[in-house]
């Protein structure tokens, strides 16, 4: 409590810090780089950048700005859609090269695969989208998505990527989608009392253009 207040108490205009939540793989790999950017836009502002896969909560202000995966459902908060992330499976190709390109499921459960250790809720979510097999099944398993991440990198087996991520890494070739693959939605959030809060506004806006990009 003592934090948010010092937070809000400092934001004046060109100065102040800001407080951002993101997932952990977008958090690394593509906002802080574009936080780089941003600054450099605006030298007075400090950012704080929480990494975390649970949401903090924008209503108590442990946070004054989200990037989620999950669509708000609380009227205070202010959303703006910034489109689909598509998650599709991929692996590394000297991977592919030792155990060959599965075409099917049956064939895919016979792989070596990454995913989740303990967070059995969305390992079931993977399930509800249509991921044939159980945790327990899977080879390598991480509730840390940049060591899941690392793992696909390094051949360890085959595992979930953002199509956006994965084109950038020539190695990493993508699986029949008909496999397994589905989408997720992107927002860039805020609480609604703070739209007037010029240096917040501005981060809103510049991640709300970047991000889609």
């Amino acid at each position: 409590a003592v934090s948010t207040m010092q937070r809000r108490i400092s934001q004046v205009a060109g100065a102040g810090v800001l407080r951002l939540t993101v997932p952990e793989v977008l958090g690394v790999e593509v906002v802080t780089p574009l936080l780089a950017s941003f600054q450099q836009q605006h030298p007075g502002l400090q950012l704080e950048l929480s990494i975390a896969e649970h949401n903090e909560d924008l209503l108590r202000r442990e946070a004054d700005l989200a990037i989620r995966m999950v669509a708000p459902q609380q009227g205070a908060l202010l959303a703006r859609g910034l489109g689909q992330s598509r998650l599709s499976l991929y692996a590394h190709r000297d991977y592919l090269t030792l155990h060959g390109m599965p075409q099917s499921r049956d064939e895919l459960a016979a792989h070596r695969l990454i995913g989740y250790d303990r967070n059995l809720g969305l390992h079931g979510h993977w399930q509800a989208q249509g991921f044939p097999l159980p945790i327990e099944a899977l080879a390598f398993r991480s509730d840390c998505a940049m060591a899941r991440l690392a793992a696909l990198r390094s051949g360890m087996g085959i595992g979930l990527c953002h199509a956006a991520l994965a084109r950038r890494e020539p190695e990493l070739i993508a699986l029949p989608a008909e496999l397994f693959s589905f989408e997720l939605g992107v927002w860039v959030v805020m609480h609604n009392d703070q739209r007037q809060q010029q240096n917040l506004k501005q981060l809103f806006d510049y991640l709300a253009e970047a991000l889609p990009e």
